[in-house]
C-alpha cells in the first residue's frame, strides 16, 4: 500500500476525534486506514469488488469498507459529519456527479472535501489513455453553488498531487492541476429536483 495522501493529512486537521467519514472512491484505502488509525470512524466505498475485497484485510474498530457503485448511493441509507472525496469527481460522468451530489446534501453533517483534477488549458491533457471528465474550477463551484453548497476553502495548484514523479507515468509528462474545495450545506438553499 502506498502511504497516506497529502490531502488526507490535511483533512485531518478538521476532522473531530470519534465522528464518523465515508471515503468515496477509497481505492486502495490508505487514506480510509489513516483516518481510521487517527479514530475517525470510517466507511471506505469503492466501485471496484476486488479492490474492497482486498481492503477488507484492513478493517478494524474504527474502519469497514463497502462496494458500491455511486449510481446507487442513494441505497446507502446511512448518514456521516463528513465526506472525503479525493480523485473521484473527474472520473465519473456528470449524470453520477449529479446524484452524488444530491446525496452528500443530504447524508453529510458537517463538511465535505473534494481534491480533483481540474481542466488545465496551458496543457494538453485530452489525449490521455483512460477516462477523465474535464471540467474547469468555476464550472465545478457553479455547480456546487447551484446544490446549494458553501465554499469554505478553496485552492488550485500543481503542485498538491506530484503525480508524474511519485508514480512514474507513461502519460503524463507534468503533475495536474488541482482543486482542493471544502464545502459546507447552505441552510438557505433547498435543491429542488
Amino acid at each position: 500500500m502506498f502511504p497516506n495522501s497529502d490531502f488526507s493529512k490535511f483533512v485531518l486537521k478538521h476532522l473531530k476525534k470519534q465522528s464518523t467519514l465515508i471515503d468515496i472512491g477509497c481505492g486502495d484505502g490508505r487514506d480510509s486506514f489513516f483516518f481510521s488509525n487517527n479514530e475517525i470512524m470510517t466507511k471506505g466505498v469503492d466501485f471496484s469488488k476486488e479492490t474492497i475485497k482486498k481492503n477488507l484485510l484492513l478493517s478494524n474498530r474504527y474502519l469497514s469498507f463497502q462496494h458500491l457503485d455511486l449510481i446507487n448511493i442513494n441505497n446507502l441509507k446511512q448518514s456521516f459529519d463528513y465526506a472525503y472525496c479525493r480523485f473521484i469527481m473527474h472520473l465519473i460522468t456528470e449524470s453520477v456527479e449529479n446524484t452524488l451530489l444530491k446525496w452528500l446534501k443530504s447524508s453529510i453533517n458537517n463538511s465535505i472535501f473534494f481534491e480533483t483534477r481540474i481542466l488545465d488549458e496551458s496543457k494538453n491533457t485530452k489525449n490521455l489513455n483512460h477516462y477523465r471528465r474535464f471540467f474547469t474550477e468555476n464550472e465545478f463551484i457553479d455547480k456546487l453553488s447551484t446544490f446549494g453548497f458553501n465554499i469554505n476553502y478553496l485552492e488550485t495548484s500543481d503542485k498538491f498531487s506530484k503525480y508524474k514523479e511519485l508514480y512514474n507515468v507513461k502519460d503524463l509528462d507534468f503533475d495536474p492541476l488541482v482543486l482542493r474545495v471544502i464545502i459546507q450545506q447552505n441552510p438557505n438553499v433547498e435543491l429542488n429536483t
